[in-house]
């Protein structure tokens, strides 16, 4: 992956958990100077990323299953089983029935709360949502790509994408146009002034299509012709649009990609810095809902809330997100002693 694409895939990264924080935090502590924030746009652009990310470490880092399972692994329990263990907390003080706390988090930690009839978002933490996305995106990759047969390789993607469900499977497109991405880029030939066209065009191609809502617009348009459909989709019926966004993230990408000179030196120069920034993606992104809800209950509200809904966030970082190369070991650790316990 080139420097320069690396680095501005974690600002990028970075930036979008910002912006679904937000989204939130602006509304709950500023309502009265709104400010309209592309949260919905912002998780679609984590789908393309995340699927660029996935595909390369399997090309380069994990090609063999058991890397690519702990990794994916470590990466994921390190954030969500403390978002899960403060949302829990958190619903109680919103007054949740103790029941219904537990059944939720059981479905979240399974990640099947958005698969089939399950429509269970985390009172403590609605953005937990895309994590029950992600990860089924994570398997079913997996089953495409690692068995030793077709023939088996087909069985279990075709399992996974029955336990997914077709809420996460109408969004996957966007996921799997980051790993297309991924493996076609290199073979894309643009110089550097063609790539700062696309780059540009992309950018502006992604601010007409929020500002004018063309995907709320589509959604309506496909409420009045499919209604069933949609009703049905639930979180997941702005697919239409969210395709389209997809492709222009994924020229970004692209442009970003083939970009050279200033743009990319700078980049490169301050990629230890964005790299620090980009560390905190998920804590941002899982822990800043129900940090916001804590601060409100302490009776804080005004532009004061904000920063310290960050600052909550970021200070949970080191014992969660940063943990993640520590809980991978640990796995593995875990995983030896039972292999070595099965032949002994």
């Amino acid at each position: 992956m080139p420097a320069g694409l690396s680095a501005y895939l974690d600002l990028i990264r970075s930036g979008a958990a910002l912006v679904v924080l937000l989204s939130h935090a602006w509304a709950a502590f500023v309502p009265a100077h709104p400010l309209p924030w592309p949260a919905h746009e912002a998780v679609i652009v984590f789908f393309v990323l995340s699927g660029y990310v996935v595909a390369y470490v399997t090309a380069t880092k994990e090609r063999i299953f058991s890397a690519y399972a702990l990794s994916r692994t470590a990466r994921i329990l390190s954030a969500t089983l403390p978002a899960l263990a403060i949302a829990a907390a958190v619903a109680g003080l919103e007054g949740q029935a103790g029941r219904d706390i537990a059944r939720d988090v059981a479905l979240n930690f399974f990640f099947v709360a958005q698969s089939w009839s399950f429509k269970n978002l985390l009172l403590g933490d609605p953005p937990y949502w895309s994590l029950c996305y992600e990860v089924w995106y994570y398997a079913i990759f997996a089953a495409a790509v690692f068995p030793s047969t077709r023939r088996a390789r087909l069985i279990w993607t075709v399992l996974l994408g029955l336990a997914a469900g077709p809420r996460i499977l109408v969004l996957m497109p966007c996921w799997l146009a980051g790993v297309a991405l991924y493996h076609g880029a290199g073979r894309v030939r643009l110089g550097p002034a063609a790539a700062a066209w696309l780059f540009a065009a992309s950018v502006a191609a992604f601010a007409l299509f929020y500002w004018f809502d063309l995907s709320l617009d589509l959604r309506a348009y496909m409420f009045v012709h499919h209604g069933a459909l949609m009703e049905g989709l639930q979180g997941s019926n702005q697919f239409p649009g969210d395709y389209i966004l997809a492709l222009i993230v994924s020229a970004n990408f692209l442009g970003a990609y083939h970009l050279a000179g200033a743009a990319t030196r700078w980049l490169v120069r301050h990629k230890r810095a964005i790299g620090m920034a980009a560390s905190n993606t998920l804590s941002l992104y899982l822990y800043h809902y129900p940090a916001m809800l804590l601060v409100q209950h302490l009776g804080i509200a005004g532009w004061l809330g904000i920063p310290l809904t960050i600052g909550a966030c970021l200070a949970l970082a080191p014992f969660t997100e940063h943990r993640k190369t520590a809980l991978r070991n640990a796995l593995r650790a875990a995983l030896a002693r039972t292999r070595a316990l099965a032949f002994s």
